[in-house]
């Protein structure tokens, strides 16, 4: 797995033929056209200690500093990334103004209902 402390490229790899294991990213992007759906439920907040709220704000810094994309994309507001940090634990960043910004949002959010798969890949 990619040291995320060190930088990194998102490569899309063949991401639709990635193993489920082997996917390091996820890129989705907003869809206008599909219904907002109300969710009930109860919200799991996922909770970080201090190097792993760290690291999410370097990542954070460096998906904005450059081109982290091995593909020609243009973010759009509301686009939202996913990165894998371990097995278990995943980074979300949404892009509003131009700029991503650290997705604290919940399960619950009715707007993630809108959300389709855009690309995927491995980190490098």
């Amino acid at each position: 797995m990619c040291d995320l402390t060190k930088g990194f490229k998102l490569c899309s790899c063949d991401g639709e033929q990635l193993k489920q294991e082997d996917i390091g990213w996820v890129l989705q992007r907003l869809d206008p056209d599909q219904p907002i759906q109300n969710i009930m439920g109860k919200v799991a907040i996922q909770r970080f200690n201090i190097e792993e709220e760290t690291l999410r704000n370097n990542v954070e810094e460096y998906l904005n500093a450059q081109n982290c994309f091995d593909f020609d994309f243009q973010p759009q507001d509301d686009d939202r990334i996913k990165i894998k940090y371990k097995t278990d634990t995943w980074f979300a960043y949404r892009h509003q103004n131009g700029q991503w910004k650290i997705d604290d949002s919940t399960s619950l959010s009715s707007w993630r209902s809108q959300l389709e798969l855009h690309k995927n890949g491995k980190l490098k």
